[in-house]
Order: structure tokens, then sequence, then C-alpha cells
């Protein structure tokens, strides 16, 4: 082989050379990428395999500086997108953000072996955690126990007479008329502590034979249906708040008794509570008439019994008492006979006659003395 052969093998096997080690340095391998997920933003390290001087860029925002990085000839680097910046977009369907990712090997150009990829970041996981922190053990303050009691409820039954809590009478009914309009009224008389009350288990019995008695309402304060309209004209217990006590649980009813008794008493059962939206609404259409079978009991309660009695009577007993009353006015009238009234006037007469005359006599005999000379 000539000299001139062996110089031009030379020549090529070291531009082959040159062009591999350049293309070498030029194109360094990408070996792994990493994607971390923040709360406001992506970041995406880059490793090769020898030092990059190219960049990475968002794709569509290679113009802006806080979208790309370029390489300084090391052989990694991060890139940092916001999530409100550099075309990165949400799909809120499954919380996840995405963006695309150029890698080129020479700065402001693209080229055949340039890189591309999906970022993908999902954000539809758990955010809760459990967290616990070791146990610390502290002493123990002295201390000593402070106790009350609270006061016990004032609740009061009374009888109205009347048709409705806003216009019963002025005086509590004790005597009245059989079929009169009355109120029964439970009636909380103090707020401080107790803001509502419950009335139920209300009887009223005939005070000469307790087994007689009627429920007017039961354990779970619904009035009796089979007296509804005959003898209890309301339809449920009633409320009335800032009459003439706090609270005011009432129903109105027409006066009734019981055979051979003309005093009926009346007992019911209540107890207080301390939200004024307890104790309401116990009853339900449902509850009234099936109360054999769906009673509500009160139990672990404080309870107290309320009572109070009238007099009731008939209109017979009212007119008796018209006719005794008719005939004591009577009996205190004294009759005089006409012949005695008539003596009794001339004997009157006369003495009223004799006792002028008399008068006169006297009056004259005066008159005359003074007429008669004085005697020295």
């Amino acid at each position: 082989m000539s000299t001139a052969n062996t110089k031009s093998v030379l020549l090529v096997v070291v531009l082959m050379t040159i062009a591999a080690l350049g293309q070498a340095q030029f194109r360094p391998s990408l070996i792994s990428r990493d994607t971390i997920c923040l709360g406001d933003s992506v970041e995406v390290k880059l490793t090769f395999d020898a030092g990059f001087n190219g960049e990475v860029y968002a794709d569509g925002s290679h113009l802006e500086d806080n979208c790309k990085v370029t390489g300084d000839g090391t052989n990694s680097l991060t890139l940092k997108l916001e999530n409100s910046n550099c075309g990165v977009f949400q799909n809120s369907f499954d919380q996840t953000f995405m963006v695309f990712v150029n890698v080129a090997q020479r700065q402001n150009l693209i080229q055949d072996g340039d890189m591309a990829f999906l970022i993908q970041c999902k954000y539809d996981i758990d955010t809760s955690v459990t967290i616990r922190a070791g146990d610390v053990e502290v002493g123990r303050l002295s201390t000593e126990l402070v106790e009350n009691t609270a006061a016990p409820p004032q609740i009061r039954l009374t009888m109205w007479e009347g048709s409705d809590i806003n216009s019963k009478g002025t005086s509590s009914a004790s005597f009245v008329d059989i079929g009169q309009s009355l109120l029964l009224v439970a009636s909380l008389e103090d707020d401080t502590v107790y803001k509502n009350v419950l009335l139920y288990n209300c009887r009223a019995s005939s005070a000469a034979d307790p087994s007689l008695e009627v429920e007017l309402i039961d354990s779970a304060a619904c009035i009796n249906g089979a007296l509804y309209n005959d003898i209890i004209t309301t339809d449920s217990v009633e409320k009335t708040v800032n009459g003439d006590s706090p609270v005011e649980k009432w129903i109105s009813f027409k006066a009734f008794k019981f055979p051979d008794a003309d005093i009926v008493r009346f007992e019911c059962q209540a107890f207080a509570c301390f939200n004024p939206e307890d104790c309401d609404n116990t009853c339900s259409p449902v509850k009234r008439r099936k109360r054999d079978v769906e009673e509500i009991t009160l139990k672990d309660v404080s309870k107290m019994t309320i009572s109070g009695e009238i007099r009731v009577r008939t209109a017979e007993q009212r007119n008796t008492s018209a006719m005794k009353s008719a005939e004591v006015n009577s009996s205190s009238i004294i009759c005089i006979p006409a012949s005695g009234f008539a003596a009794g006037l001339a004997l009157f007469v006369c003495v009223v006659v004799a006792a002028f005359v008399a008068a006169t006599i006297t009056c004259w005999r005066s008159k005359r003395d003074d007429t008669k000379p004085l005697v020295y």
C-alpha cells in the first residue's frame, strides 16, 4: 500500500472517530426521569449519561423563562412548572394535572432524535391522615368536689272558667255548672332553670268513689279521642308562652260530674324540661289512634303529680238552689192581718191627738200666767 493510500485511510478513520465522539457528546442518552407532584406545581428531574447542554421546556411555552430550563453541561437538571401556568391543564373529573415536556439536544432548535413526553400528577387521593403524639403524663391538680342541686320545678294545676287561655276568667273555677266551658291549665311558674313542661297522665275521678275515673290525657300527652267534642273541646294539649305564666300547657273541656258526687278531682303528672324545644310534639295523629300500641313511656325523668278539684252542679240542683233562696227571702217578710192593722192605726191616731191636745193646753196656761200683775 502506498503512502498516499495509507494517509487517506487514516484521515477517514480520524474523521469518523471525531464524528462519533462529537455525536456522543451532543446526544447524551436520557437514563431516568422522576416526577414530583407538589401542592401547586410539578417538578421533573431528568438524568443523562453525559453532560447535557440542550434545553427542556413545556410544550407551547418556550418563550417563557419560568417554563424552561437550560442544561449547563452536568448530567442532570430539574424543570419546575406551576399548575396554573406553562400550559399545565387540569382534568377536574379525576383531579389530574398534565403537561407535555420537550427535551431538545440543541437550544432554540428541534431536530430528529429530540424527545417529548407527558407529565401527569394525580391528586384523587384520600388526604385524611391519622396522627398521634406520644403519651405525656401530667400530674393531677388537687381537686375539690363542688356540687349543688337545682331547685325543683314550680308547676301548678288550675281550673279556669273559659274556652280559651286568652279569654279565661280572673279567678280560678271552684263551683261551676255542668256543661260549662272550663280550662285545665298546668303552669310553669318559674323559668330561670326550666324552660318547658310536659303535661301527661291526666285523670278525673269522683271524690265519693275514686274508682270512678276517666282519662283526659294519656302517657304520650295525647288527649282521649273518645271524649273529643263531647267533653274535651281541644284536639291536642295546647301551649302558651309568656301569658300569665312563662309556660302553660292546657286543654279546654265541658264541666262534667260522676253519679252521687258533686266534687270532681283532677290529677296529672308533669315534669319540666331544660330546653324550650323539649317536651313538645310528643303526640302525633298515629299515636292518638293507636294509643294502646304506641304509647310513649317516660322513664328516668323527674316526675311530679299536680292536682285540683271543682264542685259541679246540675240544672236541677241550680233550680232547687234558686227556689230555696226565694223561700228564704219570703220567710223574712212579716205579715199583719187587716183588722189588727186598722186597730193599731186607730190607736196611733188617738195617741197623736191626745199628745197634741195636752201640748195645746199646756201652752195656753203658760201664756195666761204671764198676764197677772207682779206682787211686791
